[in-house]
């Protein structure tokens, strides 16, 4: 018998925020695995209908039984797409993906208003 990770997404958050290099959309993924084996490969596929969101990858990686991670990205805006998600309805869904295929088929989403955070 194969021992499969049972991999239970948290909340996923967005947020705007600052870097060195003009602004960016943080967002951050808790990830637990309640299975008995471990997850390899771990990453999410980011759907938006934001174009300056939409395709990219957060990722993970290992994630042992009984363990929880977090993950943050950092995806840089153009000031003019900052100013276009600041204070507006944000979509996001990340659909989960692991080495073996069993990471769970249905999307984390947030669907809500864009808040900014402390400058990074």
């Amino acid at each position: 018998m194969r021992l499969v990770p049972g991999l239970v997404a948290g909340t996923l958050r967005a947020s705007l925020t600052s870097t060195s290099d003009g602004p960016a959309v943080r967002l951050v993924l808790p990830v637990r695995n309640d299975g008995p084996g471990d997850a390899w490969a771990l990453r999410g596929r980011i759907a938006s209908p934001a174009r300056s969101i939409d395709g990219r990858v957060i990722y993970l990686g290992h994630v042992a039984r009984g363990a929880q991670t977090t993950a943050e990205l950092l995806i840089p805006l153009s000031p003019a797409a900052a100013d276009e998600l600041r204070g507006s309805t944000l979509e996001v869904a990340i659909e989960l993906r692991d080495a073996h295929g069993t990471a769970p088929t249905t999307p984390v989403h947030f669907r809500g208003v864009v808040m900014g955070d402390a400058p990074r």
